[in-house]
């Protein structure tokens, strides 16, 4: 409920990009991660590397959680000690590792290049500026964080002193301090690339972990209570404050297709243009207008042929695999328009 609240999650839900998918995956990896702690069976053991390799392969950054749902594998182990807690979160990092490594080989040189820069190898302050993006503050990443989800961070962290005084287990306090952690390392990356670049897509990964933590902090008095009318009360203060998160944030910009309903008649004005003969269709459109048109319209105009006025990466004619960027990109452009 509390995930499902969030103004980032629908924004990301009603986008339904490669994001949305990896989200799916990495999901459903931490639940191979739930099942295998008390299965008999590997065959969740098995599922778990083949689905955090799908989820990086469909979202390069969501390779940040794999150290996450591998560590949370290996902290749910039952019985267990440390030490096999250990052997475990071993094997199926060197698992993963192993099959991550192999697929980008076999992907080639390219592929690895391209993996580096656009998420391993970004600099500190840059992320944005081949797109005329400013650079974000640390203290502008924090508070702009703080609008999406803090009042969920502080469920989370209400988790730990939730679970502190009452599990014998340090495990599970462990863990629940992992799920926090997680929700925490999308935010603590961008005050690093001090950016703000999709940072509400990325910030949605960290916080379906979050929202573990935070779902624990509201049930947890109920679990305790050992008569049902000593949940009552309990269970009233966990939908009241899922609805005040609901309240808080769903209705939060987060730049998503934004302003859609101007958008919309500026691109049917537009349709005449786009959709008539010839096979050098350009469009330049200003601001964030330039992405949404063709998608509201459903015109198939190539990639590279579309474009806005922050970036341009123009495809040379009779040339598919040289592009130009830049001003020389847009004077190409036009002179070719």
């Amino acid at each position: 409920g509390l995930f499902a609240s969030l103004g980032i999650t629908q924004s990301l839900a009603v986008l339904a990009t490669y994001d949305t998918m990896a989200l799916m995956l990495m999901a459903t990896a931490a639940y191979c991660a739930v099942r295998a702690a008390t299965s008999t069976s590997f065959k969740w053991l098995l599922l778990l590397p083949a689905l955090l390799l799908a989820a990086n392969a469909t979202k390069y950054a969501s390779l940040l959680f794999d150290p996450v749902i591998i560590s949370m594998a290996a902290l749910l182990l039952r019985p267990a000690s440390w030490r096999r807690v250990t052997q475990r979160a071993a094997v199926l990092a060197s698992t993963t590792a192993v099959l991550l490594s192999v697929v980008a080989l076999l992907a080639g040189t390219s592929y690895i290049k391209g993996i580096l820069a656009t998420t391993l190898a970004r600099k500190s302050g840059n992320a944005g500026v081949p797109f005329g993006w400013s650079v974000a503050t640390p203290m502008q990443v924090l508070l702009t964080s703080w609008d999406w989800i803090g009042l969920v961070a502080c469920l989370g962290a209400l988790a730990l002193l939730v679970a502190a005084p009452f599990r014998r287990e340090r495990r599970h306090v462990a863990l629940l301090g992992l799920c926090v952690s997680a929700g925490l390392l999308v935010v603590l990356e961008y005050v690093h690339l001090r950016s703000l670049v999709s940072a509400n897509k990325h910030e949605d990964f960290g916080a379906w972990f979050m929202c573990i933590s935070a779902g624990y902090a509201l049930a947890r008095g109920a679990e305790l209570a050992r008569h049902w009318y000593g949940k009552l009360p309990f269970i009233a203060v966990a939908v009241a404050a899922t609805a005040a998160v609901a309240v808080t944030y769903v209705a939060k910009p987060t730049g998503a297709l934004d302003g859609s309903n101007v958008i919309i008649p500026q691109a049917q004005a537009m349709r005449p243009y786009l959709t008539s003969p010839g096979s050098r269709r350009f469009l330049l459109a200003g601001q964030q207008g330039a992405l949404e048109i063709p998608y509201y319209l459903h015109i198939n105009i190539p990639w590279s042929q579309v474009t806005n006025d922050n970036y341009i990466k123009y495809q040379v004619p009779g040339r598919p695999d040289t592009f130009i960027e830049g001003p020389a990109g847009f004077k190409a452009a036009r002179s070719d328009e």
